[in-house]
This record gives C-alpha cells, structure tokens and sequence, in this order.
C-alpha cells in the first residue's frame, strides 16, 4: 500500500492509531516496507484495562505494553501512546505514567474522558469530577517528561 502510495507521489508518513499490531513479524515486515512510520499505541488506562476494555485491548498489560513501545523504538519508528483522562485515580496515572516514560520517543496524547451518552460517566473516577484532578495530572505528566526533551504540540 506504501508503494502506491508513494507512486502517486506521497513522501509522507504513516500513523497508525490502535493496539493490534503485536508481533516481531509485524515490525519487520513494517520496517521493511515504510520508511517513516509512527506507531500511537492505544492505551487509554493503566490500571483498570480488563474492567473498561474489550478482551482483547485488555489483553495487554503494561508489561506488555511497555515491550511493545520499546519494540516500536528499537525498529526506528516514532512511538507513543493514547491515554484518556479520568478513568482512574491520579496515584494509579502517575503510576503508569512514569512507568512508560523511557518507552516513548514523541510525546504521548492525553484525552479528557468524553461521555457520549450520560450512563458513560459512571466509567470517571470520583476525584475526576473535579478540575483540580486534571491540573494535578498536567503537573504529573510536566514532571514526568521535563527531562526527557518531550513536548506536547
């Protein structure tokens, strides 16, 4: 697809935004057939992945993760991680947080939790409620990433 791409003139990259790709095979294969390619890992929580997650985004624990994100690097491909804001208390972000820090070389995105219907807002953690929670997370992820020459855009 790449090459079709890039036939009709494309010298752009490539982002992909999920959590399927999982394998060594899957990289190579990647690595071998476009040059510049981003990887967005999609995460969305630390903590609470089999509770808000289908199985197989569950499936994925931050071990696994973590191997997948520094996979990603090791490969040359720009690699981060979609989180979402809200869905667990901050002790457990911050936990996360700092956990993923030297697996990502572009800094990661971090959504608010959005409910699209009202009965969605039983999945925000109590404290979330709150802006001061989300001031709170913005320091922590300041803190985290000062050092490490990652900025948002």
């Amino acid at each position: 697809m790449y090459n079709t791409f890039h036939d009709l003139g494309f010298k752009g990259s490539i982002r992909y935004i999920g959590s399927q790709l999982r394998s060594v095979e899957a990289f190579r294969a990647i690595r071998n057939n476009i040059p510049n390619f981003s990887l967005l890992l999609s995460v969305e929580c630390f903590s609470k992945r089999h509770e808000l997650m289908r199985a197989e985004k569950a499936s994925l624990s931050m071990k696994d993760i973590k191997q997948l994100l520094s996979l990603s690097i090791e490969y040359g491909f720009i690699t981060s991680y979609l989180y979402i804001l809200g869905l667990e208390p901050l002790s457990e972000f911050k936990e996360g947080l700092n956990f993923l820090k030297d697996s990502v070389n572009r800094f990661p995105i971090f959504q608010i939790l959005q409910n699209y219907t009202v009965e969605q807002e039983i999945y925000r953690v109590h404290e979330a409620k709150n802006i001061r929670f989300y001031l709170e997370a913005r320091k922590q992820i300041e803190f985290c990433f000062h050092n490490k020459n990652l900025y948002p855009h």
